[in-house]
């Protein structure tokens, strides 16, 4: 009976991660640049925190380079060439600058993005293309790519379509990086 248990513990314990990893990976709506005034800051927690109650798996993840796939937009962590850096896809211009030990990324505005996308990619029916600078303020990488996301006012962060190729030492496009849909939504 013992092992019965175990067996069904442990199923139990691999549908409630599954269903975890599901919830958070459903498809959402994109995530807006700013929130409403009145949204609440979402608290972040540190790995510091976790290891609290849950040691084992702190230590487990602690000796991966998982520990390192998220990390905040300091100078120590960033990969990229953030030197005035000039990025092209899809015929727009993507600038990649740093001020002091900040970094930005001054690319495609999400909601002219989204014109796009709907006028099924022709530029020529819509205003001219208008930017948005936003600051890079998390990466998310491991040793071939370094995503970067933007933390929106209400709290959010949410990813910067352009991102780097560390073993090609190159700018590309998330649209190269990973398999997804054709699309001519530039976010």
């Amino acid at each position: 009976m013992t092992q019965n248990r175990a067996v069904i513990l442990g199923l139990l314990l691999a549908a409630a991660i599954g269903g975890g990893w599901w919830w958070l990976g459903r498809p959402d709506a994109p995530l807006p640049t700013t929130g409403p005034p009145d949204a609440p800051a979402q608290v972040a927690l540190t790995s510091a925190a976790c290891a609290q109650c849950h040691q084992r798996q702190y230590d487990s993840w602690r000796r991966t380079y998982h520990r390192t796939m998220t990390q905040d937009a300091t100078p120590e962590n960033v990969k990229g060439d953030f030197a005035d850096a000039v990025y092209h896809y899809q015929g727009l211009s993507t600038r990649l600058t740093r001020e002091g030990a900040a970094f930005y990324m001054e690319t495609v505005d999400p909601d002219w993005a989204e014109l796009l996308a709907r006028a099924q990619g022709r530029a020529d029916r819509l205003p001219p293309p208008r930017s948005v600078k936003l600051r890079v303020d998390r990466l998310v990488g491991s040793h071939w790519i370094q995503e970067c996301l933007h933390r929106a006012p209400n709290g959010r962060y949410f990813r910067l379509p352009v991102l780097y190729h560390i073993g090609e030492r190159r700018w590309i496009h998330s649209n190269g990086a990973f398999l997804t849909p054709e699309s001519h939504d530039f976010w």
